[in-house]
């Protein structure tokens, strides 16, 4: 069996499958055979991803809620405002999985493989990728696991923004489906900075979510009873039903990764340092990397990322 790849994309996350994607949107694979590694199915909504655009992407599961008026709530005041010409996007990852899937079930060059990816070893002429399974070799590989980058420059400041979600169905049409809360700071800080989103996807279901910035994660209990207090006494609901739940950590950093350690290594992602230190947005910067990345290619045949910020 040859385990010799063109390209190995190792973690089929958002990056992953992004790269995957704006690969085959380009058609400059040129016959090249690439292999796309996760240990996971990839078939649960287990992440969701929001972002600002003044121009929502291709992807059919970014059309489907987007938002153009924000409320914000603090303790005191509260204020709507319209964000034309941007619009706040949604996209559930249950349905972004399904979708760069079948692209990549109707594309020829692309395997995808069910394994554990141990480690990255990369040489002058190939690149060694150890996984569960097998042994893979590549001449180019894009990581978008977080624990196989461990080309770190520095690592000053570290927290958490740590979260529970779920979404909610109620019996009566209580929600504005025009505009997102972002954010509502009316909630007990606790020494920490914790806040709401309501993100409405129609009059009667919406995702709430509890956020907290903090070195350390809360307890699952705690994170439900501050929901639950919120929906009854922030949005006087007693009666609803929760369709699905969403918990996550995002490492909050001004860590510098590096993420093209080697001639035929590039890191991707959060992996990467595409997570943006004060916020935790990552989807667009992503976007924009793995776009950056196949330009670069096709004008010279080697990937170059030039993708960085403060």
């Amino acid at each position: 069996m040859n385990n010799h790849y063109d390209i190995i994309i190792t973690g089929a996350g958002c990056a992953g499958l992004s790269l995957a994607h704006h690969l085959i949107e380009s058609s400059s694979l040129n016959n090249k055979k690439v292999l796309l590694l996760d240990y996971a199915s990839k078939d649960q909504n287990d992440r969701t991803w929001c972002f600002w655009t003044q121009k929502i992407p291709a992807y059919r599961s970014a059309q489907q809620k987007q938002w153009s008026h924000l409320l914000f709530r603090g303790e005191k005041q509260e204020k709507i405002d319209e964000i034309a010409p941007y619009q706040y996007v949604h996209i559930r990852g249950a349905q972004f999985y399904q979708e760069i899937f079948t692209e990549i079930e109707q594309a020829p060059s692309f395997i995808f493989q069910r394994a554990k990816v141990d480690a990255i070893r990369p040489d002058e002429t190939r690149v060694l990728v150890e996984t569960s399974k097998a042994t893979y070799t590549a001449d180019y590989v894009f990581n978008s696991i977080s624990g196989l980058n461990i080309h770190r420059k520095s690592n000053d400041i570290t927290t958490k923004q740590h979260f529970l979600g779920y979404v909610i169905e109620t019996e009566k049409e209580v929600f504005d489906e025009a505009q997102a809360t972002l954010m509502d700071f009316r909630v007990d800080q606790k020494g920490q900075s914790r806040f709401f989103y309501v993100l409405p996807f129609s009059k009667s279901k919406a995702l709430i979510e509890f956020t907290v910035f903090s070195d350390e994660v809360l307890i699952h209990q705690e994170y439900k009873q501050v929901i639950s207090t919120y929906l009854e006494e922030n949005l006087g609901l007693e009666s609803y039903r929760i369709l699905e739940e969403e918990r996550g950590a995002i490492p909050m950093s001004n860590t510098q990764l590096d993420n093209h350690p080697h001639p035929r290594v590039f890191h991707l992602g959060m992996a990467g340092g595409m997570t943006k230190p004060t916020t935790g947005y990552t989807f667009r910067n992503i976007q924009l990397a793995s776009q950056n990345l196949i330009s670069h290619r096709k004008s010279t045949r080697i990937p170059n990322l030039t993708f960085e910020y403060p």
